[in-house]
Formats: structure tokens, sequence, C-alpha cells
């Protein structure tokens, strides 16, 4: 349907090269930023793309976007760089009125349309501009959704709202790890409000009967699983702890211990499940692809990471954080089979799990969770000098992660060492073996905000660290430009 589109389209057969940027969207952008968005999203926007200028033109625009990504032409005056600011251009005009087509400009087109340009400025690293797409969206929702409530049915939609919901939550959890929030160690949810995107009742963790036996069927449940999970602990987060933003009491300490107990079985039954699949898939007579052994290398890390913040995101003191150091270290094996740099095996299609095209098929810019938001959680709370040395290692390759760009995170993790243990110490630790007990309690950054300019390439990381054994804090701010 989509490949007939592009022959038999007006809007693409009158300019041969919009034709081709939309198959680049079709063919390769897709696939290749499946990730948080799922191909269910890109199979519906080239449906919709049929009906809706404005999709079409945000569509094509994606697709040259990502043409002079992988070029490296981001910036420069190129015929596909300018095409992808025609067709960004042409789809905020058509966003601005009624579609050329006289088709009802229906909110779901119009938030699709803000996760793509969403998109296209985290590729250009302008990624204060894509928050502003995502805020954008999110606000379009919340007000669709309150509509909706209020009139008590739903209007017809090219794209279902319920997935549109979901990426939005999925998007809202992989953007707010960006800062850290208050002087606890935890996810920061500052995009949206309670109201706009409601927590489900199902993905919300309460205490189970038992642990449950049954594992999960595929890989795509057991994601969809944590990833409801993560969403909804980074909610109870600040319901805890930000009872104003969300109208309600302060939470008592049953309520916390209650709710944060619930968490903790569901996390260890989730992992029981997980296990279970993995036994599963391990038996099959046809060998776990690359992107399977992957996606299930990613699936563990975020469960250690997400487990680590539930046990500890409490504590004040910043020495309870090295009780991970093995979960710490395991994360970082992990992130070694994502990027494929770990040793040994042979797939079905022949090729080597570390082999250059393999790590090369996951350097540049994807959409999804990836391995850069989990080394800046490891590099900051673990206080071990080779694996913040590792971490460096793993980062010094171009990689970009929606917001999370590898090349950011490294300057941030070598500016947090050189806080805590001092500049140009690192490598000399890494060699005598320095552990976290050598780095004290005075001398550890206790959180840390990064804010982007909205306009350009720029950033402040603002990091709180204690003055002195007196442990009152301040504040230390360091300015990047790209």
């Amino acid at each position: 349907m989509a490949s007939m589109l592009v022959l038999s389209d007006p809007r693409a057969s009158s300019d041969p090269f919009v034709g081709r940027s939309f198959k680049v969207f079709e063919q390769l952008t897709a696939h290749s930023l499946s990730g948080i968005l799922e191909m269910t999203l890109w199979h519906d926007v080239l449906r919709a793309a049929q009906h809706s200028d404005a999709l079409f033109h945000a569509a094509t625009a994606l697709g040259s976007a990502h043409e002079a990504y992988l070029h490296r032409q981001f910036n420069m005056e190129t015929p596909e760089e300018d095409r992808a600011l025609q067709q960004y251009n042409k789809a905020i005009r058509m966003l601005t009125k009624r579609d050329a087509q006289d088709a009802e400009l229906t909110p779901d087109v119009v938030i699709t349309s803000s996760i793509m340009f969403m998109t296209i400025e985290m590729m250009r690293r302008e990624y204060g501009k894509a928050i502003k797409h995502l805020k954008a969206g999110i606000g379009i929702f919340a007000e669709h959704h309150g509509r909706t409530a209020s009139d008590g049915q739903a209007k017809p939609t090219l794209i279902p709202t319920e997935r549109l919901e979901d990426i939005l939550r999925q998007l809202e959890t992989h953007l707010c790890e960006i800062s850290m929030d208050g002087p606890l160690s935890m996810p920061r949810r500052s995009l949206v409000s309670y109201k706009e995107l409601p927590r489900k009742g199902e993905a919300w963790a309460s205490a189970p009967a038992g642990l449950d036996q049954r594992c999960f069927d595929s890989i795509t449940e057991a994601r969809a699983e944590l990833d409801s999970y993560c969403h909804n602990l980074m909610f109870l987060f600040h319901e805890i702890l930000e009872p104003d933003v969300f109208a309600t009491p302060p939470a008592s300490e049953a309520y916390t211990e209650r709710t944060t107990d619930a968490f903790a079985q569901a996390f260890v039954s989730w992992r029981h499940r997980f296990d279970g699949l993995k036994a599963k898939l391990a038996q099959r007579p046809r060998p776990l692809s690359r992107p399977e052994r992957r996606t299930l290398a990613q699936l563990e890390m975020y469960h250690l990471v997400a487990s680590q913040v539930l046990t500890t995101y409490l504590s004040l003191d910043e020495m309870s954080w090295d009780k991970h150091q093995a979960g710490f270290e395991r994360v970082l094996d992990l992130c070694d089979v994502i990027v494929g740099k770990h040793a040994g095996g042979v797939d079905k299609s022949g090729g080597s799990d570390n082999d250059d095209a393999a790590s090369e098929a996951y350097n540049g810019f994807q959409l999804n969770h990836g391995i850069v938001a989990a080394c800046l959680h490891t590099a900051w709370k673990c206080r071990d000098a080779r694996v913040r040395l590792r971490v460096i290692d793993l980062l010094s390759q171009q990689r970009q992660e929606g917001l999370w760009d590898a090349q950011l995170v490294k300057w941030a993790v070598c500016h947090i060492d050189e806080i805590e243990r001092g500049p140009g110490l690192l490598e000399a630790a890494a060699l005598r073996g320095d552990g976290a007990d050598v780095i004290p309690r005075w001398r550890r950054i206790v959180r840390l905000d990064v804010y982007f300019s909205a306009e350009g390439r720029g950033a402040v990381l603002v990091l709180f660290v204690p003055k002195d054994e007196s442990m009152e804090i301040t504040t230390i701010k360091k300015v990047l430009s790209w």
C-alpha cells in the first residue's frame, strides 16, 4: 500500500526527489526508528498519509532528515537537508489549517506529527526543540482525553489514540530520565501531570498473591510489562515526594512501605517470568538473532537499573549505592552485549556477535532506550574507578538514543569524576583498583540536572555536591555547546 502511494500519489510523483524521500522513510527510517515508537505506528503513518497532507509531508521530512543524518550532512547546504526543511515547513503549514484534502484535522494527526518533528530535532541534536515538540504532543493529547471523557464518545481517528497514549508514555519515561529531581535519586517527571497521562490501572503494581510462575509468552509481552512498571514507578516517586503536584495528601509511611513492597514483588515476579522466557527461547531450534539478544539484554539491564533505584531511592546516604557494585558491573556487561562487544557466538546468519558490521549497525541514531541512560546512572552512582572507565569506553563512539547523546553523557561523566575524585585522576585510580569506598560521603554528588537550550545546541549541567564535611550543599554549573 505504501509503495503504491509513492508511485501514484501526485504529491510524490510531482517531484521525484520528494517521492525518493518518502520511500527512504518507508523502507529505511520506519524500520531503523521502530524502537520506542514500534513498527505499528509507522504502518499507521504510511496508511494515514494517504488521507493527510500533514502526515505525508512530515514523513517525507523525516525521511530526508534521516538520509542527511546517515550522510553526516546536517546543518550543511545539501539537497537532503533543504528538502527536509521544506517538507518540515509544509507539514507545519498543514497543521495550522484544515487538511488540504478537506478532512478534519484530528488530534491524532497533530500528535503524530509532533512525534515526527521531535525525532527530526533529535537527529539534528536540537534537544531543546525536541522536548518542546513532545510537550506539545502531550498537551494536545490531554485536551483530547479531556474532551472525550466529557463527551462520552470518541471521534474516528486515522491513528488509534490508545497507541499514541502508549507511545507518549514511553517517550515521557525516556526523556524524563535526563534529569534527577530533589535530594533523592529518582527519574524526573516534569513534562506532564497526572491528569494528562493518567496511569493505567492494569499496569499499576499491586501485591501479588504469590510469585507468578508463568513465563512470558514473548519478548514483546515482557517489554510491555516492564515499561509499564517503570513508568508507574516514576509516578509513585512523585506521588510520595511531591504531593502538591497531584493535589493529594502527603503519603503516609505505611502507604509508602506498602506500595514500594508491591513494586519490589512485581519486579521479582517479572524477573522470574523473564528468566523462564529466556530458557524457553534457548530451547528452540532456531538460535536467537542479534536483535533478539540485544532486546533481551536491554530488558535485563533496565530491570537491574529500576530495581537499584527502587531499593535505594529513599536513602539520603550516597554511600548506600555501593551495595550495588555487582549489579553495576552486570549492567555494563549487558551494555557490551547490546553494542556487540561481547565475545563468541555465531547466529544463523553466520555473522560474529562482535563483528564490525554488528557494531556499525548499532552506532548512530536510534529512538530507543539503548545503553546511554544506563551508563550515566551507573557512572554517577558507582564510584568504582574501573567501572567509570568502562563507561567512558562504552560512550567513546558517536551514539544517539533519542535524547541520550553518548558524547554529551561522556562529557558529563568526566566532569562528575573530576568533582568527586579530582581532575585527571581516574586512569591512575583504575590502575590501582580503587573501589567506591575511596570517595567519601562529603565528596559525592547528590543530585544532577540537565537543562537544554530551547534554541540551538547548548546545555547546562547542574551538579549538587557537599561543600565540605559539614554536608552543606552547593551547586556547580558546567556549560556545553556543540
